[in-house]
C-alpha cells in the first residue's frame, strides 16, 4: 500500500473576489493479488479572503401559558394578532415537545390544538411544579419587600416629623434661654435699685429729729 499526498496553492477569480485556495491531493496505491487500484481524493480549502457568514440575531423566546384567575387554570394565550401574516414576531418554542416553534398566528392555533401540547396544557402545574413554586416564592418576597418598603416609608416619615418637633424645641428652648437671661438681668436692676431704696430708708430711720424751735431759728432771729 502507497500513499502519496500533494499540497499545493492556486488562485480563484470569482465573483469580485480573490480566495487562495490549498489543494490537497491523496493518492492512494492499494496493491491487491487481484486487481490494483488507484484512488484519488482532493480537497480544497480557501485559506485566505474567504466570504465571512453573516451572524443572523436570535429572536427565539420561550412561549409560555397564562394563568386565568377566573378558572384556577392556565390557558393558551396567542402572542400575535389574528390573522396576522407579518414576519417580523419572535419565534416563540413551547416547551411541550422537541421543536415546537412557530412565529404566526396560523402556527401558534396549530400549535395548541396538537395532542402532545393539549396534554402538556392539562398538566402544567405538574411539568412546571419547580418553576411555579420559585415564581411563588419570588412573588411573595417582592409582597414582603413592599410591605417593608412602605413601613420605612412610614418610619421615615415619623422620623421627619420628630426631627421638626425637635428643631422647634431646640429653638424654643433658645428663646426661653435668651427671654431667662433678659428677666435675670431685669431682677439684677430691680435687686440694685431696691438695694438703694433700703439703703436710703435705713438713712432715713437712723437720722435724730427735734421737736425744739431752737434748731429751726435762723440768724434775723437771733439778732
Amino acid at each position: 500500500m502507497y500513499v502519496i499526498i500533494s499540497i499545493g496553492r492556486s488562485e480563484n477569480v470569482g465573483m469580485g473576489e480573490t480566495m487562495d485556495v490549498i489543494s490537497i491531493s491523496i493518492i492512494l496505491f492499494i496493491n491487491n493479488i487481484s486487481q490494483i487500484c488507484c484512488i484519488i481524493l482532493k480537497f480544497d480549502l480557501n485559506v485566505k479572503n474567504q466570504k465571512k457568514m453573516s451572524l443572523v440575531p436570535t429572536t427565539k423566546t420561550l412561549y409560555e401559558l397564562i394563568y386565568d384567575p377566573n378558572t384556577g387554570k392556565f390557558i393558551d394565550v396567542s402572542p400575535f394578532k389574528k390573522y396576522d401574516r407579518s414576519t417580523n414576531h419572535l419565534e416563540y418554542y413551547c416547551p411541550c415537545k422537541v421543536n415546537s416553534g412557530f412565529s404566526i398566528w396560523s402556527g401558534w392555533d396549530h400549535h395548541v390544538k396538537l395532542k402532545t401540547h393539549i396534554e402538556y396544557r392539562e398538566n402544567y402545574k405538574f411539568f412546571n411544579k419547580p418553576l411555579l413554586d420559585c415564581r411563588q416564592i419570588i412573588i411573595d418576597q417582592k409582597r414582603e419587600n413592599h410591605k417593608l418598603e412602605n413601613k420605612y416609608k412610614g418610619l421615615k416619615l415619623k422620623y421627619k416629623t420628630k426631627d421638626n418637633d425637635i428643631r422647634t424645641l431646640e429653638g424654643e428652648k433658645i428663646e426661653l434661654k435668651n427671654n431667662i437671661k433678659s428677666i435675670s438681668e431685669e431682677l439684677k436692676m430691680m435687686k440694685e435699685k431696691y438695694e438703694s431704696l433700703k439703703k436710703d430708708m435705713e438713712e432715713i430711720n437712723n437720722s435724730v429729729i427735734s421737736d425744739s424751735d431752737d434748731e429751726y431759728m435762723t440768724d434775723e432771729n437771733i439778732d
